[in-house]
């Protein structure tokens, strides 16, 4: 293996790739920018023994001269008012023995600061083991002779798998080769190939940071593109998960320093376009709940929920979370200070269905607790954050009757030795049927919301029925159904005997039944309650 030739080499060229050397073996070392005065530390390491700082000359020459010693020294001065317990000169170039003594003089003169000197040898391996700093330092004649080693093989069509793997192997390696600081992750699907980016070692974005620009053209009177639009100006400023199609994308860059521009160029016009935001750490004692509270603000209930994702954009925060069930999620967003301060969040009812009882009972209890008046809190760490959330009121009413309809649906079930979870195809209408029928189980009457009942009267039987209802102008009428029964998706559950009971009803087609010829047929008496309440239903006993 050859070494790179380090006098013939461009001096910051040399330090940028030393700087980044050193940031990838030491994870926390941090690079100081010299533009305004480093102080005597080009990078420093807070490492266990205690402070470390690094001194990146790329002085090459045949030995030292006095001033580049001289300029050592300062830098050495400099440092030492920091109380590093280590000093570290790295530099391509090996000590001559008066060197070895000009450099153990300075470690005289500094006794409580260890020095280290590393140079063209300890360079020499480590950047061999790493060709994209090599290809970093020595630029494009070592691209073109690597390149021609290659180049006679890749000429020569693939026999085999192995073959195709192997030249996969080479294509890949040589991609992770066009930046020192970024890696180029490859993976295959049906839709092609995706490339996912990542920093080459902790601490190498700081060192070479990037700037995505994208422009976008949203066209007027287009009411996907308003939408698509409306989310990205969502996930710009609160972060979140996007994906733009590439006909709305007028054109997208990634802005790179020079070491880095051929591992980001991109290919135009864009498919689309995904924009992701990374979830933030949050803590682990963070508390996150939904609470309901009376109008005066007294604690009805409290659901624990969970942090799913946490992300930043360019206006405030946005959290995530979902109660254990996954049948509750929250969106609360947090503008910054200086942005406002306001929170805003929405709370999405995401339903029940396949869900067992046992399992989301214990969530939907303080739901069952909560009317009309009262109001849903979500506080982080106990401190109420937003108290009006969008769609509140539509969301505590399906709450509220979805955790009725699941105590109802317990009970039921236990009557009738079934265990079963919540159909998927359940309506308004039969949550409704089950918390009525849970009722009757308990021996209340339950309010049918009929306010009319009609009644088939048998042939021959007309003019025995007419002496009888026909004098009462208004009446009460009682009736018996052997068997009561409530459908709950492919279930059917026998509740057992039950009464209909009416208020004060009236025959309202006593005319017509008068008029009747024929007693042969079997005309039905329909009444109507006087006063418009219900008629009743309730259990019989045995």
């Amino acid at each position: 293996m050859s070494f790179i030739q380090w006098a013939q080499k461009d001096p910051n060229t040399i330090e940028q790739a030393i700087k980044a050397l050193v940031v990838e073996l030491y994870p926390g070392a941090r690079p100081i920018d010299g533009r305004g005065g480093d102080d005597g530390r080009d990078l420093r390491w807070d490492s266990t023994e205690g402070l470390v700082i690094f001194e990146i000359k790329s002085f090459a020459g045949e030995r030292l001269k006095r001033s580049q010693k001289r300029n050592i020294e300062r830098s050495l001065k400099q440092a030492s008012e920091h109380n590093p317990a280590r000093w570290i000169l790295i530099l391509p170039l090996a000590h001559s023995p008066s060197e070895e003594q000009w450099f153990d003089q300075l470690s005289k003169q500094y006794p409580t600061i260890h020095l280290e000197w590393w140079g063209i040898d300890w360079l020499n391996v480590e950047f061999g083991k790493r060709e994209y700093l090599r290809r970093l330092v020595e630029g494009e004649e070592y691209e073109l002779l690597r390149r021609a080693q290659e180049f006679e093989r890749e000429q020569q069509v693939p026999s085999t798998i192995a073959d195709s793997i192997a030249r996969i192997n080479v294509v890949s390696s040589r991609s992770q080769e066009l930046s020192p600081y970024w890696r180029a992750d490859f993976a295959t699907a049906p839709e092609g190939v995706t490339v996912t980016y990542n920093e080459r070692f902790p601490g190498a974005a700081a060192l070479d940071p990037l700037q995505l620009r994208a422009t976008f053209s949203f066209p007027v009177g287009d009411s996907l593109a308003t939408e698509v639009q409306r989310r990205l100006a969502d996930a710009l400023d609160y972060g979140d998960d996007v994906e733009i199609d590439g006909r709305y994308v007028a054109n997208f860059e990634v802005l790179a320093s020079p070491a880095s521009r051929e591992m980001f160029e991109t290919a135009s016009p864009l498919e689309r376009l995904r924009i992701t935001s990374l979830d933030r750490t949050v803590g682990e004692n963070l508390t996150f709940q939904l609470v309901i509270v009376t109008p005066s603000g007294r604690i009805k209930g409290r659901l624990p929920l969970q942090v799913d994702q946490h992300t930043s954009g360019r206006r405030g925060v946005r959290l995530k979370g979902c109660d254990t069930t996954r049948s509750i999620e929250v969106d609360l967003t947090i503008d910054r200070k200086e942005q406002g301060g306001g929170a805003s969040a929405r709370i999405t009812w995401r339903g029940v269905a396949g869900k067992f009882l046992y399992a989301i009972r214990p969530a939907f209890e303080i739901f069952g607790r909560a009317n009309g008046e009262d109001q849903i809190e979500l506080r982080i760490d106990d401190q109420s954050v937003v108290r009006h959330a969008i769609g509140m009121s539509q969301f505590l009413a399906e709450a509220k009757l979805c955790a009725d309809m699941v105590v109802a649906l317990e009970k039921l079930q236990n009557h009738c030795g079934q265990i079963f979870p919540i159909p998927d195809d359940l309506t308004y209408r039969d949550a409704l049927d089950l918390v009525a029928a849970a009722r009757l189980l308990s021996g209340n009457p339950v309010a049918t919301g009929n306010t009319a009942i009609t009644a088939t009267i048998k042939s021959g039987h007309l003019a025995g029925f007419l002496e009888v209802a026909g004098p009462l102008v208004e009446t009460r009428v009682r009736a018996e159904m052997p068997g009561f029964g409530v459908t709950c998706g492919i279930h059917q559950i026998d509740i057992g005997r039950v009464s209909m009971t009416t208020p004060l009803v009236r025959l309202v087609n006593l005319a017509e039944l008068r008029a009747m010829a024929d007693d042969s047929l079997e005309p039905v008496a329909r009444y109507e309650c006087v006063d418009g309440e219900s008629i009743y239903m309730q259990l019989m006993a045995d």
